[in-house]
């Protein structure tokens, strides 16, 4: 495990002209004989210390790294923030996340635990800790805070900074996450591509309307927990029901066990029925109902569900009392627009489809992969129940290339299987060579055939070479080959690799490719 520190530094408590021969915070808690992280006890690989770049903080960190130097052979790095204002809280966010943890982490081993000092600084700066650990954009860290007392020497202490953030109700509430193979939580903080961004982008400006909403993606997307990040940041949501609140997957139920399940049941109403039941409509009200698989709902149902979304009435089965509840609607599907339109009644279909946002697969969100991985390896290893190392860089790049060159139908759902692959054929202590691994692993959700909506990008991409309803394919061909060229140089790029390393043609043949003539 590599501990590492990090601070901003106290512009006047740290500065050796102002501070009567005394350590200031940042070396009392580094080099303070009784604290508890001191570099002699935490054994630190690396200290960086945040200051702006003026000349004062620039001889103010000199002075602490030579003092560090003195005791220990810990490194000791400044990182600059170049902003002139130290309590704006967006740019101080941008530097800690962008500058900071970029340099930390190209320097840091895969094992790591941070430890913060949060006390230095002005209280935008405390601020911003505390928001980035909520926001679980720092993991595996222990917080610090130092205080003076009167006559006494510096304080320090461990603290707590648990809130009840929107992530830490996520994580909490969401049970599909906890459960699901498809379940990867998304911070939209984090993120890389552009895809995800604008659905987030989105869904933020959805998630306070009652209006109903329907989520496309293809099956392991994580539509569920898109759905359950619009409730986390929306004002449908109860706190009472964080952690069980009322969703459904349509296609796990019999058209009657699901019209119970939705509206509940009045004792008598069938056999069984000892008693009376509250459905998931009731358990909705002034929440959010989360209808997933709804491509699956039969027709008789979906009438009998349109009046409730139209005014929010209901009876239970069996029942002859009116009910209400003011709900509202997020379904998701794994069937394309052309596809639903099919299954559902057109009344019905109309209703719950105000609003669309359609999850990207994996393989067109793969600038986050790296995200997602640590996130699944996590994940898998809890699941497993066992203890295993992370992947060194180097595997890490090589799996990285070989999941790009995957088709990965089952998006994540195929990174779970790829991590759980892994783990059965590592142990406690070390990983297993990642090309003996690679052996062991089919190509993960291949399939020998186009799906709906793949075929219908094949045709709308034949038309601009289809004559006389006769397709010319040396064209489309052509076509094909020079897209394909530039898509392959873009990854080989990106890999940092030569482009025969990821395709089984040589460069000069994809050179060949882009000069076709259509």
């Amino acid at each position: 495990m590599t501990n590492i520190y990090i601070s901003w530094i106290a512009y006047n408590k740290d500065d050796p002209e102002k501070s009567d021969g005394k350590y200031g915070p940042t070396l009392s808690v580094l080099l303070g004989k009784d604290s508890e992280y001191s570099i002699e006890r935490k054994k630190y690989k690396s200290v960086y210390l945040l200051h702006q770049d003026d000349k004062k903080g620039q001889r103010v960190f000199e002075y602490l790294k030579n003092q560090i130097a003195r005791e220990s052979k810990c490194k000791v790095e400044n990182i600059l923030y170049k902003e002139t204002d130290p309590t704006d809280h967006q740019k101080i966010f941008k530097f800690i996340k962008s500058e900071v943890f970029e340099k930390v982490q190209c320097n840091r081993d895969q094992n790591h635990r941070y430890f913060i000092h949060i006390s230095p600084g002005t209280a935008s700066m405390h601020s911003v800790w505390v928001l980035m650990h909520g926001s679980a954009m720092i993991e595996n860290a222990t917080y610090i805070k130092s205080h003076t007392i009167p006559g006494e020497n510096i304080v320090i202490k461990p603290v707590n900074l648990e809130v009840d953030s929107i992530y830490q109700v996520f994580r909490k509430d969401n049970t599909l996450y906890k459960n699901q193979e498809d379940s990867v939580f998304i911070d939209p903080l984090r993120v890389k591509s552009d895809k995800l961004q604008e659905i987030y982008r989105k869904a933020s400006r959805f998630a306070d309307l009652k209006i109903p909403l329907l989520i496309l993606g293809e099956k392991g997307t994580g539509k569920s927990t898109l759905a359950n990040w619009i409730r986390s940041n929306s004002r449908y949501r109860q706190e009472r029901n964080d952690g069980n609140w009322a969703s459904i997957a349509c296609g796990q139920f019999s058209e009657n066990l699901l019209e119970s399940e939705l509206f509940g049941h009045a004792k008598g109403a069938f056999t069984g029925a000892d008693k009376e039941k509250a459905g998931l409509l009731e358990k909705a009200h002034k929440d959010t109902l989360f209808l997933d698989e709804i491509g699956d709902m039969s027709l008789n149902l979906q009438r009998k569900i349109i009046k409730s979304i139209e005014d929010g009435t209901y009876t239970p089965v069996g029942g002859t009392d009116t009910r209400k509840s003011k709900f509202r609607l997020i379904s998701a599907t794994n069937k394309n627009m052309n596809e639903l339109k099919e299954t559902l009644s057109g009344d019905f279909y109309d209703r719950v489809s105000y609003l669309v946002l359609e999850q990207p697969p994996l393989r067109d969100i793969l600038d986050d992969l790296e995200i997602f991985w640590d996130q699944i390896w996590k994940n898998a290893c809890s699941r497993a129940d066992v203890e295993r190392p992370e992947l060194s860089a180097s595997d890490k790049k090589e799996l990285f290339s070989w999941i790009r060159r995957q088709p990965l139908k089952g998006n994540f759902r195929d990174l779970y299987q790829i991590a759980y692959t892994i783990i059965a054929f590592s142990n406690k202590s070390s990983i297993a060579d990642i090309r003996d691994v690679f052996k062991e692993l089919k190509p993960v959700s291949d399939s020998e055939t186009l799906s709906v909506s793949e075929k219908d990008m094949v045709k709308k991409m034949m038309e601009p070479y289809t004559v006389d309803n006769t397709v010319r394919t040396a064209e489309v061909i052509a076509a094909l080959k020079r897209e394909m060229a530039i898509i392959l140089r873009e990854r080989a790029k990106a890999e940092d690799v030569n482009v025969n390393e990821i395709c089984d043609v040589t460069g000069r043949s994809l050179s060949d490719w882009r000069k076709m003539s259509s």
